[in-house]
């Protein structure tokens, strides 16, 4: 079952817009599936040009179209985020890759498929929406599920 959550990428121009992220921890970058870019591009903007080359699993290799720069937002949490556009097939509209998931110092917990990302104050818990989400009820929850050293960032 793969791992998917709720997002808003944010636009230069301070637009919102929801897209069904999947967080892939072999993933190396953030891609955006072309054609959810293209039924949002007035509000998304521009593309920049970009020089990636894109290798799957299989050995396939894809150039991107461009890459996008905005804002990503899961939970209110929210940072800078780039993506690469290529044309998946639908197969998705976002991917969260291993360099977000390095970026937010984000631990995935397999045990109940949730990430904790550290802030401030406590963890953000994003929870896998594909499955039954695990949502902790109290602080006292999330010390006994990921441990107090966890919780003091």
């Amino acid at each position: 079952v793969p791992f998917l959550h709720s997002v808003e990428l944010i636009s230069h121009s301070t637009a919102q817009i929801r897209a069904k992220a999947q967080v892939d921890d072999a993933a190396m970058c953030n891609c955006l599936s072309f054609s959810f870019y293209r039924k949002h591009k007035n509000i998304l903007g521009p593309l920049q040009q970009s020089n990636i080359l894109l290798q799957f699993a299989n050995g396939h290799c894809m150039r991107t179209i461009g890459s996008w720069t905005g804002s990503l937002s899961i939970q209110n949490y929210i940072l800078p985020i780039t993506l690469e556009v290529f044309d998946n097939g639908d197969a998705f509209e976002l991917i969260l890759g291993k360099n977000w998931l390095t970026s937010v110092k984000a631990t995935h917990f397999y045990s109940t498929d949730t990430l904790a990302i550290p802030t401030s104050s406590d963890p953000l818990i994003v929870c896998n929406q594909a499955l039954n989400p695990y949502t902790p009820k109290s602080q006292k929850t999330l010390t006994s599920v990921y441990g107090p050293s966890l919780l003091r960032g």
